[in-house]
């Protein structure tokens, strides 16, 4: 399996407030849309960065008999709010565009089996991102196709919903609370409030998830059965704003450096400081792994060959800032 890592940088750091990221440098090398290469079997990365700050997102092609098909996020600069084409179209936002008239944009695909998927990895708090419906979503609401209902029924009173549960991840530790946004809601008795989202819409989660260092979802529909979603689970992301670490803590914990990334065998660990770091290993699930120590002035090599292929969050510590980097075991 081919893995590949796409590094773009976007705009500048934002003077150590906030750093935006936008999409609009992703290498889409002349096509409409990425979400895998074509015919190869593969996981890859992509990532956003700010300055400082980041926003790792994972994509996974498989190949079948029947095709292609993948699951995770994609980017697109489609423009086609009419197609209900999986083939050509499942990477179109709803609004033709992305937020504020830009070219380009993320898709989310959810994959119920492999959560990770789902999740965007930061080295900051998140402050906000802007969210759509994809059109075969938005269509497939509105009209209903082979497979899912039209929302609101024949008699428009069915009280619809599908919404996204945000969730975020600190050290490790799943967080208490979770954001939610409704892509479409039909819940009130007075059908004149119905709406399915066609524009792009701000979600702001600066008060819950203001020290993540990874974020996360699962979608949820009133039309479901025995197997699960019957509403196509897409939507589209655009504008994130990340709140940076002050420029201390950035300086200090930043000392360290962690290569090959990815690894497979094994990780060295730099620590070129005359301070002591303790490293806190979980995988994205949360689950504690185990503590590296790294003394100053020193280099550590950590064994990862008996890890299983995925996403680590390697938290650093030490006597004056924390920080948390992502690791990619392959």
């Amino acid at each position: 399996m081919r893995k590949l890592i796409y590094t773009l940088l976007f705009l500048s750091f934002s003077a150590g407030l906030h750093a935006q990221l936008t999409f609009e440098t992703l290498p889409l090398n002349g096509k409409n849309y990425w979400k895998g290469d074509s015919g190869i079997a593969a996981t890859n990365y992509f990532q956003a960065v700010s300055g400082s700050s980041f926003a790792k997102f994972k994509n996974r092609n498989d190949t079948s008999s029947f095709g292609d098909y993948w699951s995770g996020y994609a980017f697109s600069k489609l423009k086609d709010s009419v197609s209900v084409s999986y083939a050509t179209n499942d990477c179109a936002a709803f609004p033709a565009s992305g937020h504020n008239n830009s070219d380009v944009y993320v898709v989310a695909y959810e994959n119920t089996f492999e959560p990770e998927l789902n999740t965007i990895i930061l080295n900051h708090g998140i402050n906000s991102m802007y969210v759509t419906n994809s059109t075969i979503a938005y269509r497939s609401m509105e009209l209903g196709d082979g497979l899912a209902k039209k929302f609101g029924g024949s008699s428009g009173n069915d009280p619809d919903y599908f919404r996204i549960v945000f969730s975020a991840w600190s050290g490790g530790t799943l967080l208490a609370d979770t954001v939610q946004f409704y892509l479409a809601d039909f819940r009130d008795s007075n059908n004149v409030n119905d709406y399915i989202i066609k524009d792009w819409h701000k979600v702001d989660f600066k008060s819950k998830f203001f020290n993540a260092d990874s974020i996360t979802y699962h979608l949820e529909s009133s039309d479901t059965n025995a197997f699960g979603i019957l509403t196509p689970t897409y939507f589209c992301i655009d504008d994130m704003e990340l709140t940076p670490l002050s420029t201390e803590t950035i300086d200090a914990a930043a000392l360290l450096s962690f290569y090959p990334n990815p690894c497979v065998n094994d990780l060295n660990i730099r620590n070129p400081s005359n301070e002591t770091f303790e490293l806190s290993v979980y995988s994205l699930q949360g689950s504690y792994i185990g503590l590296i120590s790294v003394s100053p002035q020193s280099e550590v090599r950590w064994h990862t060959a008996s890890l299983a292929n995925g996403i680590y969050l390697i938290k650093q510590l030490n006597a004056t800032s924390s920080k948390t980097t992502m690791i990619i075991k392959q």
